[in-house]
């Protein structure tokens, strides 16, 4: 008899302690999600960042569906939101199917305060709510949009690769090594092309093409500074031993992988709409930056003639370098394409994400005191406490100040959330 009465005690407290977690994990979460839009909303309101490059990078869309991701990727915070809104349903219908009340039969409407029921079951009402709302939503997006809407992992895993697979791994290299020890120390092709113990690269319009596309990225920081950015993390995370040769092919191996997770087109300069400079100025300006004249018969010195050679034949309409004005013109066709399919999915997804950001920013003021509220509950048991604050002391605070602070938090955050979406 005793052990059933303790069980039955269990099956009871159980699911209160579950939601007791759930209510904690939509609260961190609820906050996380308004804390990436108001930490954006102040970095990009301050003026001196504003007037720089507006980098994607730094919207709030992009950092919360794409950038601040779980398990690998493969779920954003709207997921996890939509996942803790059912779960806290389904613990209100279990309270509905065992205890004859969606709040696990802890309060009566005709037993008790019918202010404090109305305060629980109201709140536990609108999460049944919005539980079906984001329901029915991701269902719509999954029947009419998804499609398109992986369009951008397509391109941009696309995108990725292209430049993985025409980086100039020797350069890169260099360019890490070089610097790691001096952030402030600046790797240039000079340097590379006139490096004593430089492995004879091929000199062919592929690899002379990598050379620039690669340098282009490094250097560009207008452009390309958080792929840049993104690329030599990459490299700091890898553990590269052995010969310079094993390095380098230890690089080229991993860089793919390292950037799996790493979303290029939002890390890419938007506001020009031209991805690299023609074909023949990036030459120009490779053969330029050479400004120290390579040892005779060095790799650097065929590099630099073959430079001059490649620059006359592209002003003169040579077939002689139609390989690499291809793959100038693919690499363009790959930041373009991403860049649509990108702006498409903002255009169509950001007035949800504006209707999401309210109604996070009034659930979790309400998740809080219901939090609030639960713990006062629990603690109500012990004497001590009862008699330091109780309910009914709860209940008039909420009355006399509770409403004034939300009041004013709303008239605050509302506008912002409205007026400054970015």
């Amino acid at each position: 008899m005793e052990l059933q009465k303790s069980m039955r005690r269990v099956a009871g407290i159980f699911p209160l302690i579950c939601v007791i977690i759930l209510l904690v994990a939509l609260i961190h979460f609820s906050a996380w999600k308004l804390a990436i839009y108001f930490n954006t909303f102040m970095y990009l309101s301050k003026k001196q960042n504003y007037e720089k490059v507006n980098y994607m990078v730094n919207s709030s869309f992009y950092k919360y569906y794409y950038s601040n991701r779980l398990f690998n990727g493969y779920i954003n915070i709207e997921g996890i939101f939509t996942i803790i809104l059912l779960l806290l349903s389904f613990f209100a219908f279990y309270g509905f199917l065992f205890a004859n009340n969606i709040n696990l039969g802890y309060l009566n409407y005709y037993y008790g305060d019918k202010e404090e029921y109305t305060f629980v079951n109201t709140f536990i009402d609108t999460i049944i709510i919005l539980a079906i709302f984001y329901c029915c939503a991701y269902l719509y997006w999954f029947t009419y949009y998804k499609v398109e809407d992986d369009k951008l992992e397509i391109k941009d895993n696309a995108l990725k690769n292209f430049i993985t697979d025409n980086f100039s791994y020797e350069f890169l290299y260099y360019y890490y090594n070089e610097s790691k020890d001096d952030l402030t120390k600046r790797y240039t092709i000079n340097n590379f092309v006139n490096k004593a113990t430089i492995p004879d690269i091929s000199i062919d319009n592929t690899e002379l093409f990598k050379l620039c596309f690669t340098s282009n990225i490094l250097n560009d920081t207008e452009r390309f500074k958080y792929i840049k950015n993104a690329i030599i993390n990459s490299v700091k995370d890898m553990n590269l031993i052995g010969t310079e040769k094993d390095k380098i092919a230890r690089l080229k191996a991993e860089l793919k992988e390292k950037l799996k997770n790493t979303y290029i087109i939002a890390n890419y300069n938007h506001n020009n709409n031209r991805a690299l400079p023609p074909l023949d100025v990036m030459i120009n300006n490779l053969n330029i930056n050479i400004t120290s004249p390579p040892p005779t018969g060095s790799s650097g010195e065929k590099i630099k003639n073959k430079l001059v050679e490649i620059h006359t034949n592209i002003m003169s309409g040579d077939k002689k370098v139609a390989d690499m004005q291809a793959l100038h013109n693919n690499a363009l066709i790959h930041f373009i394409d991403t860049i649509k399919i990108y702006k498409e999915v903002y255009d169509r997804n950001s007035t949800n994400y504006l209707i999401s950001l309210l109604i996070t920013n009034f659930l979790i003021s309400y998740a809080v005191l219901i939090f609030i509220y639960i713990f006062i509950k629990i603690f109500s048991n012990s004497t001590n406490f009862e008699n330091f604050y109780n309910i009914y002391k709860f209940k008039t605070d909420l009355l006399n100040y509770g409403i004034f602070i939300l009041i004013f938090y709303y008239f605050v955050s509302c506008p912002i959330i409205i007026f400054g979406f970015n």
